[in-house]
């Protein structure tokens, strides 16, 4: 629970959410994320790299 400048109440589960492209697991919107919310595509910056290294395994393995 938050207030916002005008003195209302935010709720956790008020704020719009997103599944993670990594690990399917779901995330809430955060308010540094404001900005780039479309953008945001994983939870973490663990899932981040995880899903990186992943694509990076997999362009290596492909036959040429």
């Amino acid at each position: 629970m938050t207030r916002n400048a005008n003195g209302e109440i935010t709720y956790a589960k008020d704020l719009p959410s997103k599944d993670c492209a990594h690990c399917s697991g779901p995330f809430v919107w955060r308010k540094k994320w404001a900005r780039e919310w479309d953008n945001i595509k994983f939870c973490s910056g663990r899932c981040r790299r995880a899903a990186q290294e992943a694509a990076l395994r997999a362009k290596r393995a492909a036959p040429r």
